[in-house]
C-alpha cells in the first residue's frame, strides 16, 4: 500500500492502460496518457486535495510494479540540475519551438543527451510529470497536459488518437 503523495512506477507487460486525473470534487476526468505493453509509467497514488489519478484497464492488463526511483524521468532531473536544464533549454531555444509539443520534445532531447539516458526511455517513465516540465518549460501546466494527451508514443503513431476515444474502463486502480 502507497501513501497519499507517493508515487509508484508500473511496468505493463501487456495490454491498454488509460490514466486519468479525475477532480473528485467535480466528477470531471482528465485523459492523460495511454500506456502500451513495454511503457513504464509513473502513477502519484492517493489524493492530492481533490486530483487523483486513476489508472483503468481498456484490454486485459497484466503490469509489474517497480521502484519509483527507476523512473528514467527521475534520473535525467536528478542527474541535470535544473538551473543547468534552464540554461541549455535557452540555449536549444526551446522557447523558439512553434508548439508545446515540440518544447518537450526538445526537452527530452537535452535531458537524453545530459543524462545519457535513452530518450525513449523518457518519454515512457515522464508523461505524468506535467508540472515538473512545465515549470522547466516556462509555460502553464495546462498546456504541457494538451500537448501531453495529444502526444503519440513513437513506437506506436496513431494509436492514441484512435484508442482515447473510448469512454470505457474497468475502473481498475493501479
Amino acid at each position: 500500500m502507497h501513501a497519499p503523495g507517493q508515487e509508484v512506477l508500473v511496468h505493463v507487460l501487456s495490454g491498454v492502460l488509460r490514466v486519468d486525473l479525475v477532480d473528485v470534487r467535480r466528477k470531471h476526468r482528465l485523459f492523460l496518457h495511454l500506456a502500451l505493453p513495454g511503457d513504464h509509467i509513473l502513477l502519484p497514488q492517493g489524493r492530492m486535495g481533490n486530483e487523483e489519478h486513476c489508472a483503468s484497464a481498456l484490454t486485459p492488463v497484466t503490469a509489474q510494479v517497480l521502484d519509483r526511483h527507476d523512473a528514467p524521468f527521475d534520473r535525467a532531473l536528478q542527474a541535470v540540475p535544473q538551473t543547468l536544464m534552464r540554461r541549455h533549454a535557452e540555449a536549444m531555444q526551446l522557447k523558439a519551438a512553434p508548439t508545446i509539443t515540440r518544447k518537450i520534445d526538445a526537452l527530452f532531447e537535452i535531458l537524453s543527451i545530459q543524462a545519457g539516458i535513452p530518450a525513449e526511455g523518457l518519454y515512457r517513465g515522464s508523461l505524468l510529470r506535467q508540472v515538473q516540465i512545465a515549470s522547466i518549460l516556462g509555460v502553464a501546466p495546462e498546456s504541457v497536459s494538451r500537448a501531453v494527451r495529444d502526444m503519440r508514443p513513437p513506437h506506436a503513431p496513431g494509436l492514441v488518437s484512435s484508442l482515447s476515444a473510448h469512454q470505457g474502463g474497468l475502473g481498475m486502480q493501479a
